[in-house]
């Protein structure tokens, strides 16, 4: 064998076995040797100490819904929340409106200042300056709700429903 033969075989065996000798120092194992080390397998013992991260038994995929399985789940959840609202006695909407139309026809320059501007159902100093417009708020929590949450909108659905009742 030639010199530049040797450099080739004894590069061959240094970056074969050097690594693996190098990782098993590092975690107290045996030195693999080129014999036992399949070609592609150098770290292989890291595998022993971190294992496959991919559960060893999947979850199932879930099964895609029909459109008919779909449409009874949502009318189930649709028929609960009504039972739920029965339960906890809130109204729905048909009556949140009757009761708040019923109030601002009896209060006329609320009506005109809350279509004027409905953010004032939020702001405490117009509710504190109109004392029958607190205590409608006190009793009919969910129409209190309402204005807080969306109070343009229920305004505006106050005005067609007095549109159309009155």
């Amino acid at each position: 064998m030639n010199r530049f033969a040797i450099a080739v075989f004894a590069s061959a065996i240094a970056t074969a076995i050097l690594p693996a000798m190098v990782d098993a120092q590092t975690y107290n194992q045996p030195a693999a040797s080129a014999s036992n080390v399949p070609p592609g397998e150098h770290g292989h013992h890291l595998r022993r100490h971190h294992p496959d991260p991919t559960p060893a038994v999947a979850a199932p995929e879930p099964t895609p819904m029909t459109r008919k399985e779909r449409r009874e789940e949502r009318h189930e959840e649709r028929h609960e929340e009504r039972e739920h609202r029965k339960e906890s006695g809130e109204v729905h909407s048909g009556s949140l409106l009757k009761n708040f139309d019923t109030f601002l026809d009896t209060h006329p320059s609320i009506e005109s200042d809350l279509r004027a501007n409905p953010q004032l159902a939020n702001n405490p100093n117009y509710i504190k300056s109109h004392p029958d417009f607190q205590t409608f708020l006190r009793e009919h929590p969910y129409v209190k709700q309402s204005l807080q949450e969306n109070p343009a909108g229920t305004v505006k659905r106050e005005t067609r429903y007095d549109k159309k009742h009155d």
